[in-house]
């Protein structure tokens, strides 16, 4: 069991969009630290969305950042990274980031771009 399990940073491997993004996350815990990588799929429905993870690796690492045996199940990290409040305001903050920078360059190329961000 994992305790007091809390993020520490975020990562954004680039590649992404809107609807999808490759993210490596560090958590820790009282034992040490948690190396997440990740793919984020996000859809949008009348404003709201709503986010499906793809874990790909799930490592305990030690104070080196080197791979160490691990001391919890993936479930564990899985479900605090699907619930993680701050996790998911930073997903949110990706998504409108990434929807007003294709508003800007729509509106530069002489085009409007509708996206409604109320929900978000």
């Amino acid at each position: 069991m994992i305790n007091n399990l809390q993020l520490e940073e975020i990562m954004d491997n680039g590649g992404g969009s809107t609807h999808y993004a490759n993210l490596t996350m560090y958590l820790s815990h009282d034992e040490g630290t948690i190396l997440a990588e990740l793919e984020v799929e996000h859809t949008f429905d009348e404003g709201e969305m709503s986010s499906d993870f793809n874990f790909l690796v799930i490592q305990s690492l030690d104070e080196r950042d080197n791979p160490i045996e691990k001391t919890f199940q993936d479930k564990e990290v899985e479900k605090f990274v699907q619930s993680d409040l701050a996790i998911d305001a930073w997903l949110e903050d990706r998504a409108k980031e990434l929807i007003e920078d294709a508003r800007s360059y729509y509106q530069y190329e002489g085009q409007e771009l509708e996206i409604d961000l109320s929900g978000l």
